[in-house]
């Protein structure tokens, strides 16, 4: 390559992105409008998803190194140690429960980010021109520079995308955020504040849509600097607007806050002693913005060899704390993805498709209108062979279901009520991993958002005011499945089924729709990882069900055994589905329809019934007629429903064959899986013991077993999303 990548922009998505093509010796130029580099002295929240891929980019030995150096208490030989954050404002307390996380100082980052990459600073955009052979970027003061590709990585106010897009806008959050911050000497942090966060970076309170958070920000012997953050989301978007009219206000603090600050009334310690002083040390009020730019534009700027990466492609507010996360992992993957050695520069733009903005992952939901299909145990080896499969993705699976049938399976199964037991213990976590705990989060975040019936959130506005991009930390609400369950593939998280140890939570059909939006994007920043999810078996649509399907734009499974009765509700089924299309903008289409627990002759084709199989002769004509119907009818009224197109010509075979599978009965193996919460994709041949009797498990079945799933996770895999 002899012309360089231009990175507009030295913040973490594009000194991560010079660093990753540096190290493969791609030549790059980085220029930023600012006079030096800018090293922000306050601390971040970085997730391992991005800050795994960084040690060996970085040259460091270890994850460990990266806390070493980066840490905001590395200076006294901290690693960034973060407990879980404190549920309520008057009421605080830390947990002992670690994140995959740790706080970062963001100038040591940023320092160590720009070791080696000569930085020109003092350059301010004025153009950019695409050409058959690159691009033109134009500065103001004269300055030229050419290249292959330019990369528009300069923040939410990115003069790139205000250049190549100018129709897209930041919107701004109708939500109070005001910033101080204090120092003080080490013992008396110690004596006081310190105390109260029990050696965590971080602490967080939440009450009445008001939330404070607490950070060290630099760590040293003899000093430690804190900073204080308290935002206020109103009920209603006309509740608050800001004062500031320009980025030169962001010094003056509205007299809301203090008015704000009065009406919550005494809080506990640490909130009371560090907001006690607000008034000596606000420092600034922030305007939150964020950004989503549609990926159809994203595609039609690379196609002009432009990309746009972090904040300038899909800024989040600052509360959600995710924004630099992206921005490491945008600057990686497509540094990564430039280094593919392709001739052509536009196809490899092209590869840069699937992650521009947002990296392109699967959603699969798992839903029937009846008990009993096996669509748990379909779900839970489906899980496990993605997760074998695809071992560079973390696989996350939402029990949505009351029982928790498949929360219970794979953290263990039913033998001496594993399952049961490890259940519990999650269930004893703080804050709760379960899949309720995650929509009443989502509900509370979003601006649109109603309470759920317990009335601890309020509010009175319509789904439109919602702001653009609210997104939750998903990963605070899940575990590692094989911490209970070492039979799992050690790549498969689980938010927990069931209500937890609280009464059910309903929603509004207006709470659905705000935290279905809340969802959507939460799921979309999960960048490395694929989701699945397992719905009710009721008649209708439950309110988890709803959230779930209005939620994803992602692939239904439809478990059902092959029988007229579940032909039925799968007709009731989409029904219901086509009303959440119409009338909430559900965007999940149905990728296959599975014949399950099926009595198998032989493993060949027996078309069109099945590409794999051939069932006995009488199923064989009860699953060829189910098909005939399918196919000739649901289409005709729910075409719109699937993600395989209804044949023009009438010719339903290929129709048949892209939507429906027969998947044979478990036979013993299914009772050993069930019984030891062990997957077809890790279990081995022979004779299992340690379940309520031994299990003879034989090669060959096994083997057709692993085929079999393998085939729906092919057809996941090929399915466009």
């Amino acid at each position: 390559m002899s012309q360089p990548v231009l990175v507009i922009g030295a913040g973490f998505a594009g000194l991560s992105l010079a660093r990753t093509l540096l190290s493969q010796s791609i030549p790059v130029r980085v220029f930023d409008s600012s006079p030096q580099l800018r090293t922000h002295s306050y601390g971040i929240t970085l997730l391992s998803w991005a800050y795994e891929p960084l040690a060996s980019l970085l040259d460091l030995r270890s994850v460990d190194d990266l806390k070493r150096t980066t840490a905001t208490d590395s200076a006294v030989g901290g690693l960034g140690a973060l407990n879980l954050p404190a549920p309520s404002l008057t009421s605080a307390f830390t947990r002992e429960e670690q994140h995959e996380s740790y706080r970062c100082s963001r100038s040591k980052l940023s320092k160590l980010l720009a070791q080696g990459v000569d930085v020109e600073f003092d350059c301010k955009l004025e153009s950019i021109h695409s050409s058959s052979t690159g691009v033109l970027v134009r500065f103001k003061g004269g300055q030229t520079a050419e290249g292959v590709l330019a990369v528009g990585a300069d923040g939410v106010h990115s003069a790139v995308r205000e250049s190549v897009l100018p129709g897209i806008t930041p919107a701004i959050i109708p939500a109070l955020t005001v910033n101080g911050s204090l120092s003080l000497a080490q013992s008396d942090f110690l004596a006081g504040i310190g105390k109260h966060m029990r050696h965590s970076q971080v602490i967080v309170g939440s009450d009445d849509r008001t939330t404070v958070t607490i950070a060290v920000s630099n760590h040293t012997e003899s000093e430690v600097r804190i900073s204080w953050t308290f935002t206020w989301c109103p009920a209603e978007s006309n509740q608050y607007k800001s004062d500031r009219h320009s980025v030169h206000d962001a010094n003056k603090i509205p007299s809301s806050f203090y008015d704000r600050l009065a009406k919550i009334g005494p809080l506990a310690e640490p909130f009371q002693s560090v907001l006690s002083h607000a008034q000596q040390t606000a420092k600034y009020s922030w305007l939150m913005r964020s950004v989503r730019v549609p990926k159809v534009d994203l595609m039609e700027t690379a196609e002009k060899s432009i990309v746009l990466v972090g904040d300038a492609a899909h800024a989040m507010p600052i509360v959600a704390g995710q924004g630099a996360n992206h921005a490491l992992l945008d600057g990686v993957q497509l540094g990564k993805a430039l280094g593919v050695p392709l001739h052509k520069y536009g196809a490899r733009c092209a590869l840069w498709r699937t992650t521009a903005g947002v990296v392109a992952m699967k959603t699969v939901l798992f839903c029937s209108h009846k008990g009993g299909p096996g669509k748990t145990s379909l779900l839970s080896h489906t899980v496990s062979q993605w997760a074998q499969t695809h071992p560079d993705r973390k696989v996350l699976l939402i029990d949505c279901s009351v029982p928790a049938d498949v929360t219970r399976l794979v953290l263990g199964g039913d033998h001496d009520f594993k399952g049961e037991e490890n259940f519990d213990k999650v269930l004893e976590l703080q804050p709760r991993r379960t899949a309720t705990a995650l929509f009443e989060r989502c509900a509370s975040c979003s601006q649109a958002a109603a309470a759920p019936s317990r009335g601890w959130l309020s509010r009175k506005a319509e789904p439109e005011s919602a702001p653009q991009g609210v997104s939750v930390d998903v990963e605070s609400y899940i575990v590692k499945v094989s911490d209970y369950n070492p039979a799992v593939p050690c790549n498969v998280y689980l938010a927990a089924g069931g209500p937890g140890k609280s009464e059910i939570v309903s929603f509004t059909a207006e709470q659905q729709r705000a935290a279905a939006e809340t969802l959507q994007h939460s799921l979309a920043s999960l960048a490395v990882y694929d989701v699945f999810v397992d719905t009710d078996g009721d008649l209708s649509f439950s309110d988890y069900t709803r959230i779930a399907l209005m939620g994803s734009s992602g692939l239904i499974v439809v478990p059902s055994e092959a029988s007229f009765t579940d032909y039925n509700r799968l007709l009731t089924f989409c029904e219901e589905l086509k009303l959440l299309h119409t009338q909430a903008g559900s965007g999940a289409k149905l990728l296959a329809v599975t014949w399950n627990k099926v009595n198998v002759q032989k493993h060949v084709p027996c078309l069109p019934v099945s590409s794999t199989l051939t069932p006995t002769k009488a199923v064989q004509e009860l699953v060829g007629t189910l098909n005939q119907h399918l196919a000739q009818k649901v289409t005709l009224k729910y075409a719109d429903l699937f993600v395989c197109p209804a044949p023009e010509d009438r010719d339903f075979s290929k129709f048949i064959e892209a939507v429906t599978m027969v998947v044979q009965d478990f036979g013993v193996a299914g009772f050993a899986a069930q019984d030891l919460g062990m997957p077809f994709a890790t279990m081995k041949s022979g004779i299992l013991h340690g379940g309520q009797m031994p299990y003879d498990i034989k090669a060959d079945k096994l083997e057709r077993l692993q085929e079999n799933i393998m085939e729906l996770v092919l057809k996941i895999d090929k399915a466009p999303q």
